[in-house]
């Protein structure tokens, strides 16, 4: 070990060589660890030694049921290069004894026993937690150089969940050699959640380069008290500047992690939970908090002026800014009656910015209320702020002041517009409460100010009657919401006139004008004169004015009143008439007809039918129109047609201004129709028309259509676009107005295709995507009237499916293929010739080119020859398509095969087939087989044979010959007789073959020579002949057209 650590050594420092004394043994202590109530600690209960706040434990735990412990505290190296690190104990340093951490929840406790440092002590000691234990403050903010230029000063953090007061803790710091430095005290009490400020006041601070504070708790002491009665040390911070740092000696540099050192205007501060892992880390450099200031609170609403309803809720509205975020600030609020002295009505607020609390305001009458806000942060700064001016409460009910007329009030004229005049000012509210019995009809409110209201009636009250004025409650003073009226009510009485009514006309009437009428009346007074005066006017504008008197002014006695009235000469539906009474007393008293009537003196006219004159568009069935000037006496009005339907019927609308005649269907046109010149309006008794009104018309005729796209056979690629044409007209209407409906008819059933189109003549369609040879297109058109008419196309074809070759002649990849063979590729369908003859190409270009041809789906190549053992491609490129409109595209292929290699054709005779005797004159078949690569009826063939006397031909060069019949001739007899075949193919390849040899006996003894000599020479005459004939046929013979012959000569195909 000691040569590893001088390699090491050597190594990094090569100018030095330091060697490392061995660390010192640890104090163990051991036994058993229990709680406050004297019961074991639980298993895995970890237990932690502290010197001067630092862990410097192996960090075991209770390892059995009983509390069972054993724990090393480490020692501190004392020989260089340690003496700037505190490792562990020192001689005689106090040892602190606790369960679990005093960091992080959960919080650990400290044991009632403490302990020195004993380097490689063993320590029998039995732990037992002790009763009282300090809460865990911490240090959370740390300023070493405010930017504000004044003294240090750190924050205190409270993670705990109650109060704790500060006064019972200290902050220390360490010094060179000592754990015993300067202290600072604490005052103030810190909530939970909460923190404390404490300046750093003093002769000493912290080192800006590097330094150690703890925060130390003052022990009580006394029997049971923790960690022997010494101060218990709860947080402590180390931090260090990474350049020129300090903070290099003992005991202030433990084995602790650094904080970094902050800076001018900086901080080093935990997070807002204040979390606690005894490490460096926990602290994060940041700007500083700066120093306490008290959050600043604004009350935004009630502020001044405002009015408020005694026990009824409101909001109260303030905004507030602190350090703090308005979520942790604790807000209280408070009411004052006189403007100084305040009570509280809500407390401990979270709120954020702007923020409102419910306040049920007292029930009180005050014109001094003000509302107060404060608002706490977390370092029990408190801030406030009340409205700014004083607001009103009110709690008391508004009453009835005084009113005009006075209660009680007698000879109130009829048009007195009445006042009210409340107690406090009001809400312009609430006028539904305020009652006037009897009801002179509509009212109107008018507030003069906050405490007058003037009512008027829009009709003079009723004289010599008594009313009641009453106001309910639902008046408001005029605070927030309001409080209700007191009800109140008064009487007053008013003069008293005549009393007039007429009875007739009332409304409703409609008069002829110049007819003999009627104008009835109802009068009464409380004088005792039975005479009354009056005066009866007419007015035509709904009783606006009555400037045309009717009669002057009259003695009548009072009752029942009846004048006669030639009704005046005028046209008007807004009649009335006036009668007016005076007493004796002066008081007039008018009234008129409650109602328009009217006034008719015009004759009655036709100002429109349905049908119009002269329309053409009628149908049978329509019923007739005819709309009158005005409303007429329906038992007059006489229509009739020419020539007359069955039966009609008439109903009538608008307020029997519309006659509406039904009938059964007109058959033929025209339609003539007679309105009678008695027919009369609806006045009383009635203003006749005078002249007879006619007019005629005609019945609709259906339209025409004739579809003219697409024709009958067509075919058309479903997805492209195509036209549907159709001619149309109507006799009425014309195209223009007529509406299309397309659809088309499937096989799958019928789809819609268009439709409505107006006056269209044409429709560009895509057909859906299916295959189907049966489409038909319907198109209906339907004129003005809705008469309708369908054409069909003829049937055509849809097709969607792209063409596919079924089949290639010779297949694809074939082999042997005949030289002369005829190419045929078959179609899935019909295609497009020009444009698949122009897609098709053939490699190698056989000699001669190729030549197309069609039979049907199928397309034929025929060729001048190919070449022998050559492997030809077929193929297509883009552009063929079959033979829809705008056509299906066949995908590019090809096919190929492979031409046969030219051999000798074979021959072999079948007959003879073996040594045969013939007889002369008798008739034998030769017969003989030929195979070659080429067909077998495109090989020519020569057949011979040969005897003692020569050679003679008998097939000679025919294309595909199998056989011969040959009569054996004389000039055989006693001869040996061989055939011998020739085959040459079109390439010029020949094959062979001889036959089995036949006997052909000689003839019985001589008698017969003669004979048989004068046969031989007719055989030898006409053999001659023969090839004479033949010599002059060869010339002009196409091949395989020769003849089979006999004759002498070498028999064989040229050379």
């Amino acid at each position: 070990m000691l040569v590893l650590i001088v390699i090491l050594g050597a190594a990094v420092f090569s100018w030095s060589l330091t060697v490392r004394a061995p660390p010192p043994a640890p104090t163990t202590t051991f036994g058993r660890a229990f709680d406050a109530g004297g019961l074991p600690l639980a298993l895995g209960t970890p237990i932690r030694t502290f010197i001067d706040g630092v862990d410097y434990s192996n960090r075991t735990s209770v390892y059995d049921n009983l509390g069972s412990f054993v724990v090393d505290t480490l020692g501190n190296y004392v020989t260089p290069p340690t003496l700037s690190i505190k490792e562990g104990g020192d001689a005689g340093d106090a040892i602190m004894y606790t369960s679990g951490d005093l960091a992080a929840a959960p919080a650990g406790a400290v044991f009632r026993e403490t302990a020195s440092w004993i380097d490689g002590g063993f320590l029998n000691q039995d732990l037992n937690l002790a009763a009282t234990q300090p809460a865990l403050l911490k240090i959370q903010d740390l300023a070493l150089r405010p930017s504000d230029g004044g003294d240090q000063y750190v924050y205190l953090c409270n993670p705990t969940t109650n109060p704790v007061n500060a006064a019972g803790y200290y902050l220390q710091k360490d010094v060179p050699g000592s754990f015993n430095g300067p202290i600072w005290a604490i005052t103030g009490t810190i909530n939970p959640g909460g923190r404390l400020y404490i300046d750093l006041v003093g002769p000493s601070t912290l080192g800006n380069g590097g330094d150690a504070l703890k925060l130390i708790w003052t022990n009580p002491g006394g029997p049971g008290a923790p960690n022997g009665g010494a101060a218990v040390i709860v947080d402590r911070v180390e931090f260090n500047a990474t350049t020129a740092g300090t903070l290099f000696w003992e005991p202030g540099n433990t084995m602790m992690t650094d904080a970094l050192a902050p800076g001018l205007g900086q901080d080093i501060h935990r997070d807002a939970n204040c979390r606690d892992t005894n490490a460096g880390a926990d602290f994060v450099l940041g700007l500083e908090l700066g120093r306490p200031v008290a959050p600043v609170v604004a009350v935004s609403y009630p502020n001044g002026g405002e009015r408020f309803t005694g026990g009824t809720p409101h909001s109260v509205r303030w905004n507030m800014t602190d350090a703090d975020p308005d979520n942790v600030l604790r807000v209280n609020a408070s009411y004052a009656l006189n403007g100084v002295s305040y009570t509280q009505f809500a407390s401990g607020l979270s709120s954020t910015d702007p923020s409102s609390v419910a306040w049920n305001v007292p029930v009180a009458d005050t014109s001094l209320a003000r509302v107060l806000v404060c608002a706490r942060d977390r370092t029990d700064l408190l801030g406030c702020d009340a409205s700014n001016a004083d607001f009103t409460i009110d709690s008391t009910a508004p009453t009835v002041q005084s009113t005009d007329p006075a209660n009680s009030a007698v000879g109130v004229p009829l048009d007195k517009v009445l006042r009210i005049v409340f107690s406090e000012a009001m809400q312009p509210v609430g006028t539904s409460g305020f009652s006037l019995n009897p009801s002179p009809g509509p009212l109107t409110f008018t507030w003069v100010d906050a405490r007058t209201l003037d009512v008027r009636h829009s009709t003079l009250l009723v004289g010599c009657a008594r009313y009641t004025m009453a106001l309910a409650n639902t008046f408001l003073d005029a605070s927030l919401p309001g409080n209700a009226l007191v009800p109140a009510s008064s009487v007053f009485d008013t003069l008293c006139a005549p009393n007039v009514q007429v009875t007739g006309p009332v409304g409703g009437e409609v008069f002829s004008g110049g007819s003999s009428q009627s104008i009835t009346w109802q009068m009464s007074d409380e004088q005792a004169n039975p005479f009354l005066t009056t005066w009866v006017n007419l007015s035509v504008n709904s009783g606006g004015s009555f400037p045309t008197p009717i009669e002057g002014a009259t003695a009548h006695m009072e009752g029942s009143v009846s004048i006669p009235w030639t009704a005046n000469p005028v046209d008007t539906t807004t009649a009335r008439v006036q009668v007016c009474v005076q007493d004796e007393t002066g008081l007039v008293t008018c009234d008129a007809s409650p109602s328009d009537f009217a006034i008719d003196s015009t004759p009655p006219r036709v100002v429109g039918t349905s049908p119009l004159n002269g329309a053409n568009d009628v149908l049978p069935s329509d019923c007739v129109k005819i709309t009158f000037s005005e409303a007429m006496d329906t038992a007059t009005v006489a229509v009739t047609f020419t020539p007359a339907p069955a039966t009609v019927s008439t109903t009538w609308s608008g307020g029997n201004t519309i006659a509406t005649v039904c009938h059964t269907p007109f058959a033929t046109s025209p339609i003539n129709v007679r309105v009678a010149g008695t027919s009369e309006d609806a006045s009383q008794p009635g203003n006749p028309m005078g002249a007879d009104y006619t007019f005629s018309f005609l019945l609709d005729t259906a339209p025409v259509v004739a579809v003219t796209s697409p024709a009958a056979g067509l075919c058309w690629c479903g997805g492209t676009s195509h036209p549907i044409t159709w001619t149309m007209d109507d006799a009425e209407s014309g195209a223009g107005g007529l509406v299309v409906y397309i659809n088309a008819s499937t096989t799958g059933g019928p789809g819609v295709v268009a439709g409505p189109l107006t006056g269209a003549t044409s429709f560009t369609w895509t057909p859906p995507g299916i295959n189907d040879a049966a489409v038909e297109i319907l198109v209906t058109v339907i004129d003005p009237r809705g008469l309708s008419t369908t054409a069909r196309s003829g049937l055509f074809r849809i097709d969607s499916i792209a063409p596919t070759l079924l089949s290639a002649d010779p297949s694809d990849g074939s082999s042997g293929v005949p030289l002369n063979k005829i190419i045929r590729l078959t179609f899935s369908e019909p295609m497009d010739h020009a444009s698949t003859e122009s897609a098709v190409r053939m490699s190698p270009t056989p000699a001669g080119g190729i030549t197309l041809a069609w039979m049907g789906n199928v397309l034929e190549i025929r060729t001048n020859g190919l070449a022998s053992s050559t492997t030809y491609t077929v193929s297509f490129v883009a552009g063929a398509h079959d033979a829809c409109d705008p056509g299906n595209a066949l995908s590019p292929l090809s096919r190929a095969f492979t031409t046969v290699a030219n051999g000798a054709p074979q021959a072999a005779f079948s007959s003879p087939a073996a040594a045969e005797t013939w007889t002369v004159g008798s008739t034998k078949t030769v017969r003989w087989t030929i195979t070659d690569e080429t067909p077998a009826g495109q090989l020519r063939v020569w057949l011979n044979y040969t005897t003692a006397s020569g050679t003679v031909t008998l097939v000679d060069g025919v294309l595909g010959a199998t056989s011969f019949d040959w009569t054996v001739p004389a000039g055989a007899a006693g001869q040996t007789v061989t055939f011998h075949l020739d085959v040459t193919d079109p390439q010029g390849q020949r094959g062979s073959a001889t036959s089995a040899p036949v006997t052909v006996p000689a003839a019985q003894g001589g008698a017969d020579l003669l004979p048989w000599i004068g046969l031989l020479v007719a055989i030898a005459a006409i053999v001659g002949i023969l090839l004479i004939l033949l010599a002059k046929r060869r010339k002009k013979k196409e091949p395989g057209e020769a003849a089979p012959t006999e004759s002498s000569g070498s028999g064989r195909p040229p050379r």
